[in-house]
C-alpha cells in the first residue's frame, strides 16, 4: 500500500510482495463509469475510503502459499483494471495501465477457530485508508493462514477501478486456478478498450439515447425532490437506517409473483409514494443503479460500468397496484438506458435548469444489490402481520454525507435489510423513520390485494413535511419566497426589488419578480445570474416573468405599488425573440396575491 496502515496490533508472519512484469502497458480516456467514480471519490473528501469495498475468498485445503502467490500475479497481469492509476490534471481524465509493478501481500497466522475473525479484521485494516488513484494500484490483498497454509484471502478494492460485479469476475477466475485451471488467453475487452468503444459512433449514439431519456423525464413538473427547508439537527450529519423486516421482503415477493413483476418494482413503488406522501407530490424521481451487465462485452469486464440511471415513478390517481406496474416498466426503461456519459449529463442539467431557473435534484437513489432474491412467499395477510412484530430498525450515523437520500435492499433471501441513508439536514431523523415504515406498511398491505388510490396516504401513514408560510407549490417543487426575494435582489443589484406568486394552473403558482432597473444587462443575463445562485440550493427559483422600471414603486407593501410605472423592459429572460415579451398572464393583473399572502 502507498500508506502505512495504523493498526499495529496485527503483524503479518510474511511479508511478500508481488511482482508483475510483461504485462500490457497502454493508455486512453477514463470510461463513463471511471468518471461517475471519480465524481463520487471527490465528493466523499477525506471519507473516499467509504467508496473502498472488501471481498474474501475461501482458499481450497491443498492451496500453498506460492501457489497463491503465483495465482494473484497472474491474476494482476490478466485485468489490467488491477494495475490503472489515473491521471485527474491538466485536461481529460486518464487511465494508464502500467506493465509491470509490485504489491504487498501479508500473510497472517491463526487457528483454525479464528480465521473469520481475523479476515473480518484484515479487511477493515485494508479499507482504513483511501486509495491514491494517481500512483497506487486499486487493489490491497491480505491472506489469512491456518497451519502455515492459506485459507482464506481478503481483497479490497477501489471502486473506480471495478464494481462488485467486476469483482465476482475476479474471484472466480482466482478460484478457478487454485483449482487447477489454466489461465488461458487474455481477455480480448478491457477498460481501455470500453473508453476507445464510448467515444466511437455508436457508443455517442447509445449516449445520445440515454440523454434523450433523461430530459424526457426531466418535465418542469418533476425537477426537483427534495425541496425542503435547509436545516442544522445537530453534529450528526448523514443517518443510516437498516431495516431487518421479513414480513415486507416476503410481501413484496407475494405481490410480485402476483403482478408478474420484479420484487424490486414493488419496493420501489413503496418508496415512492411513501417519500411522495412526505414531500407532497405525486411523481418521484430516483436513480437507479443500472448494473449494464446485461450483453457481452460489458458482461465479462473487470471495470467499474454500473451507472445512475433517471427513472420517473408516477402514482398520480393510482392504486398500488397500477404502481408497482408503472414503476417495473419504468425500471426497465431506464436500465436500458443506462449507459451515458456522467459529464454529459452534467451538461444536460445545467442546461436544464437554466430553462426552468431552478436547482435540478437527482438526489434520491434506489438499487437492489440482492445477491439471492428468492424466499418462500407468505400468502397469508395474518402471517405477515405477526411477521411484522419482528421487524426491526438499526439506526447508525455517519459523519461523511453526499446529500440526498440512498435506499438499498441487500442480503440474501427474507434476511435481505432496506436500508435508508439520508442527510438529516434535509430529512430529519423522525421523517425518515416514517418513510421507512411506511413503506413496509405499503409492501405488506399490497401481497394479497390492491390498495386503492384513495387509501394509499392512509396505509402509509407517513406524515406530510411542513415547510413553513412562505412556501409555494411551483412547477418543479416548492420555493421559499424569502429566500428567493432574497437572491432577487441579489441579482437585481437593489432593494428596490420583490418577487410575487400568482396562480397558475394545476394548482401551482407563477412567480414574477419586479425590480429598479440599475444598469443596461439584458433580462437573458439577468436570468443567467440568478441560476448561477442555484448552486445546491433546491427551495428557491428564478422568477417565470420579469418586469424592470424607471421609477420605484409607490410603495413596496404589496405589488399594486409596482402598477402604472414606467417599464425598461419585462419579458422572462430567455432570450428567445418576441416569445420571450409576451406574458403568460398580463403582468400588471391584480389578481395575482402578494408572496405573503400565497403560502
Amino acid at each position: 500500500m502507498s500508506a502505512e496502515i495504523s493498526d499495529s496490533v496485527l503483524r503479518p508472519v510474511l511479508s511478500s510482495t508481488l511482482r508483475v512484469t510483461g504485462a500490457t502497458a497502454r493508455s486512453g480516456l477514463a470510461t463513463w463509469g471511471q468518471l461517475h467514480l471519480l465524481r463520487h471519490l471527490r465528493n466523499a473528501g477525506d471519507s473516499a475510503n467509504v467508496l473502498t469495498f472488501t471481498v474474501q475468498v475461501p482458499l481450497p485445503e491443498h492451496c500453498d502459499v506460492r501457489g497463491l502467490q503465483s495465482v494473484m500475479c497472474e491474476v494482476l497481469r490478466r485485468y489490467e483494471s488491477l494495475r490503472t492509476t489515473y491521471v485527474t490534471k491538466g485536461g481529460p481524465v486518464r487511465q494508464v495501465v502500467a506493465g509491470e509493478g509490485e504489491l504487498a501481500f501479508d500473510l497472517y497466522e491463526t487457528h483454525a477457530g479464528h480465521v473469520t475473525t481475523l479476515a473480518g479484521e484484515l479487511a477493515e485494516r485494508l479499507k482504513e485508508l483511501p486509495f491514491d488513484i494517481e500512483s497506487e494500484w486499486p487493489v490491497r490483498c491480505a491472506a489469512v493462514l491456518t497451519g502455515g497454509n492459506p485459507a482464506v484471502l481478503v481483497l479490497a478494492f477501489n471502486h473506480m477501478a471495478l464494481d462488485h460485479g467486476g469483482a465476482l469476475i475476479v474471484t472466480a477466475e482466482m478460484s478457478r486456478q487454485l483449482s487447477g485451471g489454466e489461465p488461458g488467453a487474455l481477455p480480448r475487452w478491457q477498460p481501455v478498450d470500453q473508453a476507445d468503444f464510448e467515444q466511437s459512433p455508436a457508443g455517442v449514439a447509445i449516449c445520445t439515447r440515454a440523454l434523450d431519456h433523461v430530459r424526457r423525464i426531466l418535465q418542469p413538473a418533476v425537477a426537483t425532490t427534495l425541496d425542503v427547508p435547509p436545516g442544522d439537527f445537530g453534529p450528526m450529519r448523514a443517518l443510516v437506517l437498516r431495516m431487518r423486516s421479513p414480513a415486507a421482503i416476503r410481501a413484496a415477493e407475494t405481490c410480485a409473483r402476483r403482478l408478474r413483476v420484479s420484487s424490486s418494482s414493488v419496493i420501489l413503488a413503496a418508496a415512492a409514494v411513501a417519500l411522495g406522501v412526505c414531500l407532497d407530490r405525486t411523481r418521484v424521481v430516483f436513480q437507479l443503479v443500472a448494473s449494464n451487465r446485461v450483453v457481452e462485452p460489458q458482461r465479462s469486464l473487470v471495470a467499474s460500468v454500473a451507472l445512475d440511471t433517471a427513472c420517473l415513478v408516477d402514482f398520480t390517481e393510482m392504486s398500488f397496484d397500477q404502481v408497482v406496474r408503472n414503476a417495473f416498466n419504468a425500471t426497465v426503461t431506464a436500465y436500458i438506458m443506462g449507459q451515458c456519459d456522467p459529464l454529459a449529463k452534467d451538461a444536460l442539467l445545467r442546461e436544464q435548469e437554466v430553462m426552468i431557473g431552478r436547482r435540478i435534484g437527482l438526489d434520491v437513489k434506489f438499487n437492489d444489490s440482492r445477491t439471492d432474491r428468492s424466499v418462500a412467499p407468505e400468502p397469508s395477510a395474518e402471517v405477515l402481520q405477526q411477521l411484522m412484530r419482528r421487524t426491526e430498525v438499526v439506526e447508525e450515523a455517519y459523519e461523511f454525507s453526499g446529500g440526498g437520500v440512498y435506499m438499498n435492499v441487500w442480503g440474501t433471501g427474507a434476511a435481505s435489510e432496506i436500508v435508508l441513508a439520508g442527510d438529516i439536514s434535509e430529512l430529519p431523523r423522525k421523517v425518515q423513520h416514517e418513510i421507512l415504515s411506511g413503506m413496509e406498511r405499503l409492501v405488506v398491505a399490497s401481497a394479497v390485494q390492491d390498495i386503492p388510490a384513495r387509501e394509499l396516504n392512509h396505509v402509509a401513514g407517513v406524515v406530510p413535511l411542513v415547510r413553513g408560510p412562505n412556501w409555494v407549490r411551483c412547477p418543479g417543487g416548492y420555493v421559499d419566497l424569502d429566500a428567493t426575494r432574497e437572491v432577487w435582489r441579489r441579482v437585481a443589484r437593489t432593494d428596490v426589488a420583490d418577487v410575487y406568486a400568482e396562480p397558475a394552473d394545476l394548482g401551482y403558482h407563477r412567480l414574477v419578480g419586479y425590480a429598479l432597473a440599475v444598469d443596461d444587462r439584458s433580462l437573458g443575463d439577468i436570468r443567467r445570474e440568478f441560476v448561477s445562485f442555484l448552486d445546491a440550493r433546491y427551495e428557491i427559483k428564478a422568477p417565470d416573468w420579469y418586469v424592470r422600471c424607471v421609477n420605484p414603486p409607490h410603495s413596496m407593501k404589496d405589488r399594486a405599488g409596482w402598477e402604472g410605472l414606467q417599464v425598461v423592459d419585462e419579458g422572462n429572460g430567455h432570450d428567445d425573440g418576441e416569445d420571450s415579451k409576451q406574458p403568460p398572464v398580463p403582468a400588471s393583473s391584480l389578481a395575482a396575491t402578494h408572496a405573503k399572502d400565497s403560502g
